[in-house]
């Protein structure tokens, strides 16, 4: 197969983005857009954030360019958290939306893309989900189990890689 440039790139979003939303996305912002004219959001819950804050002060990581935003996708809105700590919707934003929709309900998930269409042209969001397929097998299964007995959490939403969606993706 042919292989293309991606969409959209780190640099293209340190070049056209004015504002960069992480929701629950880890440490990847914190040192590749320090020097940017950008401002950066880590979106979560307040129990993580605080643990990322303990591990960054930990670890010597300078995140005083990072706005933490204590929130709740399942009970609060993202949104409005974020707006109450200075998110402007009015500019170009890149979200980076990192092991978050499999936690979720697919209303949830559902509500979170539309409110994200909602946001400035230019705007854009990747984001990582498991598949249907995987899941349903023993081995998926096997995985669920495991993160509800380790973690407390159950994995609730789920793509369908499955033709033909599979042959639109592509």
């Amino acid at each position: 197969t042919r292989r293309e440039r991606a969409p959209w790139t780190r640099r293209d979003h340190a070049r056209h983005s004015r504002s960069s939303s992480s929701a629950s996305a880890g440490t990847p912002a914190y040192g590749a857009l320090r020097d940017r004219p950008v401002r950066v959001f880590e979106v979560d819950t307040p129990a993580t954030q605080r643990a990322k804050r303990q591990a960054l002060d930990r670890a010597g990581i300078d995140a005083s360019h990072v706005t933490f935003v204590e929130t709740d996708f399942g009970q609060t809105s993202w949104f409005d958290a974020l707006l109450r700590r200075g998110f402007d919707p009015d500019l170009p934003t890149f979200i980076l939306w990192e092991g978050v929709t499999c936690y979720l309900d697919e209303k949830t998930v559902q509500t979170t893309l539309r409110t994200v269409s909602g946001l400035a042209v230019g705007s854009r969001i990747a984001f990582d989900t498991w598949s249907l397929e995987y899941f349903s097998r023993v081995v998926g299964q096997y995985m669920r189990l495991v993160v509800k007995w380790v973690y407390g959490e159950s994995f609730q939403f789920f793509l369908c890689t499955a033709a033909p969606a599979r042959n639109k993706a592509a």
